[in-house]
């Protein structure tokens, strides 16, 4: 559930307010190294003038003594004398060029990339649709913490896997261990009760049945069955993502594969086939045009939904890559691992821009701030560690779940709150007004505990 509606709360502020900061970081960035560049070389260049009048001031020394014991010797002639003093400039000169090659060059700064990844084209409908999602959202914070809503997946016989809901809560799709995706309309429920017969009535009260059979679906009762059951894969499903606009479904499997679906057609659309082995994580771009999936094989792929065939691959890390997330201007990819490091990408180019170390154990999940000037990432310990993303410094380190983090997202709104949830059986709130001033408040104990 925090998925969601915290990946939603991204999407609106990168629209609403384009996120040029790292283009302000970047072009301080390029302005430090032009300035330590030309220190440097100023530094070299007064190394080559001390140098030379080094070596000028041993060649007078040198001179000097030449002259005195020229004094005891015959005088040479006027002309020796004019072709001394040539060949001593000309040693002269050649003594400083010689410390000028010796210096160090000034090492060379980096263009800064200021090249966008591709965005696709929304109309005027589209935008107000995605506008509205947040709109007539209320603002939560520290002093109105919202409400948490639960939903059950009854019969599952342990195999659901992951769960994901849509930006406007209306959607929700859980990926099952038997390879499939099953489907639910919150907002228009198809129930999945029968009220029992006449006879088995007592006191007035009527017990229920769980019923299977499609024709015993009658209303009236608060269980619900799937809007839908898609089938494709030929593994379990690990992970599952829906558009801001609940058109499609992307779900990532042990077969390697990740597959869209179509909501309004009710069908499977696309297949992205690259990966080597199981697919761990996939994420929407803010616009649902792109797609980033994350990886048993060691790698993070970027897709589109107009290509079959990855557009980036990120490789670098040493283990495999277990959680993935969008940047809310699409320019930059979060990924974490087992290998401990939380690893941030140009999605335009591929490079890493970003190396944070910190985590004693593999990164289970990580999540960008609506602004996008944080990083937040959580471990198989419990612990949550948020990140400054221009400095690539680690801000605050938030303790309180005792077992791995499973799920992070934002709020939406100018003071977004994070969600965390682990296997630890509880769900977190959380906000943090400073690197050491951290609360938060356990979803399951109602009001919760403050600290």
């Amino acid at each position: 559930g925090a998925r969601g509606a915290g990946g939603g709360g991204g999407a609106g502020e990168a629209l609403r307010f384009p996120a040029l900061w790292d283009e302000v970081v970047e072009q301080k960035r390029e302005a430090v190294a032009v300035a330590k560049a030309e220190a440097e070389k100023a530094a070299a260049l007064a190394a080559a003038e001390n140098s030379a009048e080094e070596e000028a001031k041993r060649k007078a020394e040198e001179l000097e003594e030449d002259g005195q014991a020229a004094a005891k010797k015959p005088k040479k002639s006027k002309k020796k004398e004019e072709e001394e003093a040539r060949r001593r400039r000309r040693e002269e000169e050649e003594a400083k060029k010689a410390a000028k090659a010796k210096a160090p060059e000034p090492p060379k700064v980096p263009k800064v990339n200021t090249t966008s990844i591709p965005r696709p084209k929304m109309s005027d409908e589209q935008v107000d649709a995605l506008a509205a999602l947040y709109q007539h959202r209320a603002a939560v914070d520290t002093r109105v913490l919202p409400s948490v809503c639960f939903y059950t997946i009854e019969n599952s016989r342990d195999g659901l896997n992951t769960a994901s809901i849509s930006a406007n809560g209306k959607l929700l799709a859980a990926g099952m261990q038997d390879a499939t995706v099953a489907l639910w309309d919150v907002s228009n429920r198809l129930p999945a009760h029968q009220t029992a017969p006449v006879p088995t009535k007592r006191y007035g009260e009527a017990t229920a049945r769980m019923v299977t059979e499609e024709k015993d679906w009658e209303g009236g009762s608060v269980w619900c069955r799937p809007w839908d059951v898609m089938r494709g894969h030929t593994g379990s499903v690990y992970a599952s993502a829906i558009t801001h606009d609940d058109r499609f479904v992307a779900t990532a499997s042990e077969d390697g594969t990740v597959r869209l679906w179509c909501t309004l057609t009710r069908s499977y659309l696309l297949s992205f086939k690259g990966h080597n082995n199981p697919v761990w994580d996939v994420a929407w771009s803010p616009e649902g045009f792109y797609v980033a999936t994350a990886s048993y094989d060691g790698t993070a792929r970027l897709w589109s939904i107009d290509h079959h065939y990855p557009l980036r691959m990120f490789v670098g890390h040493s283990a495999d890559v277990d959680c993935v997330a969008f940047h809310p201007n699409c320019n930059y990819i979060a990924t974490g691992g087992t290998d401990r490091t939380v690893r941030v990408w140009d999605a335009a180019t591929g490079t890493l821009v970003r190396l944070m170390q910190g985590h004693v154990t593999g990164v289970t999940a990580v999540a960008f701030s609506p602004d996008g000037k944080r990083v937040v990432s959580g471990g198989e310990s419990g612990e949550i560690m948020q990140w400054d993303f221009g400095q690539g410094r680690m801000m605050s380190n938030l303790v309180g779940h005792s077992d791995t983090v499973t799920g992070l997202d934002y709020s939406s709104g100018s003071s977004p709150l994070l969600v965390s949830s682990s296997v630890d059986c509880t769900v977190r709130l959380w906000a943090a007004s400073g690197a050491g001033d951290v609360q938060y408040r356990d979803a399951d104990k109602g009001a919760g505990e403050e600290k």
